[in-house]
């Protein structure tokens, strides 16, 4: 549903390590320019559209997308770029 908003060229989910959780959802946005957008707006836009569970605890704007020779988002790619690789106990300290 992320795609659907004005600005946003393609989006990932990534998990990000959370204590309490395991993990924790972190949209990572590619945009034209690379630029954030409006995130209080974006946020609202989600709200009509995703349960309230269902919504990114973060997000990430990138001008591109890592992506393989098939032009699949490089998933693991993303959470070494932003440093989100789980730890052996499966939770960031």
């Amino acid at each position: 549903k992320i795609r659907l908003f004005p600005g946003v060229r393609d989006a990932a989910l990534i998990g990000k390590p959370d204590a309490r959780l395991g993990e924790v959802p972190v949209a990572v946005i590619e945009t034209p320019d690379g630029r954030a957008l409006d995130v209080a707006a974006l946020d609202a836009f989600l709200s009509s559209q995703i349960a309230r569970y269902q919504h990114p605890v973060d997000y990430k704007f990138v001008a591109a997308l890592p992506r393989t020779n098939t032009l699949k988002v490089q998933v693991r790619e993303l959470r070494r770029q932003f440093d989100f690789e789980p730890t052996a106990s499966g939770a960031k300290s």
